[in-house]
């Protein structure tokens, strides 16, 4: 066998995949789109047969994935903590901006998934670095309503994804 040969360049993956990965398992041509993937992707919107006109459950989200900014917009108070200049915050930095450069530049942003799929990777250090970053022991107001708008939100569309596959 060969050392570096883990399997994913024999795997039939076909569909829309297949195309991805001929460009290659890692290449930097993939950064634009996972980048979109992961930090731009939107709802989409369900239409009835009449043009534009929105029908219930009115959005939907992208099997591609979804936002981490939608998905989990929390997550943005992690960047406060680029302020503190401490050893320990700058090594979980460098860990999420590695790991997330080499899943950016994978060949497949994932596929039937809500939300970023490989994101799960860095979310607990991103969680540790959203706690540093909070200034007070408890959660302002502004910061519970988020909470809560965003759970709810993604509760909406799952549970409209499911309504949709019934």
């Amino acid at each position: 066998g060969n050392l570096v040969d883990n399997g994913y360049l024999k795997n039939d993956v076909g569909g829309f995949i297949d195309p991805l990965r001929s460009l290659g398992l890692f290449s930097l041509q993939h950064i634009p789109t996972n980048f979109y993937y992961y930090f731009l992707a939107s709802v989409e919107p369900i239409t009835s047969n009449i043009s534009v006109h929105l029908k219930f459950p009115y959005i939907k989200y992208s099997e591609w994935g979804l936002s981490l900014l939608f998905v989990a917009p929390f997550f943005l108070y992690s960047v406060r903590s680029l302020k503190k200049t401490t050893g320990y915050l700058k090594s979980l930095w460098l860990v999420v901006v590695v790991t997330l450069f080499v899943q950016l530049s994978y060949y497949a942003p994932g596929w039937v998934q809500f939300g970023p799929r490989y994101t799960a990777d860095f979310m607990p250090i991103l969680y540790l670095l959203t706690l540093y970053a909070l200034n007070r022991p408890k959660l302002t107001g502004f910061q519970k309503i988020l909470i809560t708008v965003s759970s709810l939100f993604n509760v909406y569309l799952l549970t409209t994804h499911i309504l949709l596959q019934g």
